[in-house]
């Protein structure tokens, strides 16, 4: 063989291995350097960190298929990220994926417990249409925001005091317990009490406590379970169905302003001895302010009632003022936007995350707040 045809064959055999060489070097250095999560395990706890923030990575099965291409890519385009659809380092950081490659889970349960109580169907006069729908509505929002929820409709006595002392059990050293209720509630002698759907006719104000369910009873419940926050959301304002039977001898309206145990937000629809509406729409006036701010990340519990106040006195003409109380010694966030540990973690600093974009798909969300649920 010609010896320029034997050096030429070594020279390309040289250049070919070469560059295989740089090529492999720079789409290892790449890889190493571009993929957080390479491994299946990895890449299975990315798709379920996906699901939980809202996108579809299709299964969890540790496969980097389309699906989960798909997803990356609106991840990295919520979050400012280059849109390459790969699990490079910035993305699994900002994904929640920590260097022992564990995922810090976002919108998981953690600590938060919720029971909802609505009663509409009262069974001797007195029926609102919108308790049932407050709790649901309530329920769904407070479910994104990580509480474990308990949703109970048209309650009985004894099915609600029973929900209030299992609800206190499960609270034990928890660290934020919250009670909403919706429906009838009435005070007598400066006590609050709710009305479940069961009550009879009271025609006197001393038979209250033997028919109805004493806020207090809810309020030692939390007290003693030692929870770090305790929240009390009472839409129970309506106005007393026996209060004409009663003319004579209470001339109590509205509820009672009860103080705040150490370390809880006690939230009235209305101010003390005033009446608050059931509303035009599918919610109560004040859940459906509720329902509009709670939400928003970033806002401490103090301003979001604020902003339904001003909703509320808006829509019903100053006619109707919500009202708090408060002992709290923290900060808290229903939602909160970064890493902080005294409230919830979103797990995401970088602005309104998909969670709460999803929600405001299915809440509406405008500048003015969180509309009527589509």
């Amino acid at each position: 063989m010609h010896p320029d045809k034997n050096n030429f064959s070594v020279s390309f055999c040289f250049w070919t291995i070469a560059v295989s060489v740089a090529a492999f070097v720079f789409i290892s250095g790449w890889f190493t350097s571009g993929f957080a999560v390479a491994a299946g395990a990895d890449v299975k706890q990315a798709q379920q960190q996906l699901k939980t923030l809202g996108y579809d990575p299709g299964p969890a099965d540790g496969v980097m298929g389309q699906k989960t291409v798909n997803a990356v890519r609106c991840f990295q385009l919520d979050r400012g990220l280059p849109v390459t659809g790969r699990l490079d380092r910035a993305t699994a950081d900002t994904l929640g994926l920590d260097q022992g490659r564990s995922v810090r889970m976002v919108g998981h349960k953690s600590g938060r417990h919720a029971l909802l109580v609505g009663n509409s169907a009262y069974r001797n006069g007195g029926g609102l249409k919108n308790p049932v729908n407050d709790v649901s509505a309530m329920a769904k929002v407070l479910d994104v925001l990580g509480f474990e929820v308990k949703k109970l409709t048209d309650c009985t006595q004894n099915e609600m005091r029973k929900a209030m002392d299992e609800f206190g059990l499960r609270m034990k050293n928890q660290e934020v317990g919250l009670f909403f209720y919706a429906g009838h509630g009435v005070q007598v002698g400066g006590k609050n009490y709710l009305v479940p759907v069961d009550c009879c006719r009271m025609d006197y104000p001393n038979q209250v406590d033997y028919n109805c369910v004493d806020v207090g009873r809810l309020l030692a419940n939390m007290e003693n379970a030692g929870a770090r926050t305790n929240i009390v959301i009472l839409d129970a304002c309506r106005d007393n169905p026996f209060r004409r039977s009663w003319s004579r001898g209470s001339q109590d309206k509205g509820l009672a302003f009860m103080n705040a145990p150490s370390g809880s937000f006690i939230a009235y629809a209305t101010s003390p001895g005033r009446t608050a509406a059931d509303g035009s729409g599918t919610n109560g006036l004040y859940t459906s302010a509720l329902l509009k701010y709670i939400a928003a990340p970033g806002i401490k519990i103090e301003d979001v009632f604020k902003k339904v106040r001003i909703d509320v006195r808006r829509q019903s003409n100053g006619g109707q003022t919500p009202w708090e109380s408060t002992s709290l010694q923290g900060d808290f966030y229903f939602a909160a936007v970064g890493n902080s540990p005294a409230v919830f973690r979103w797990g995401i600093p970088l602005g309104m995350d998909a969670v709460m974009k999803n929600l405001c798909i299915r809440y509406a969300w405008t500048d003015s707040g969180w509309g009527g649920m589509r």
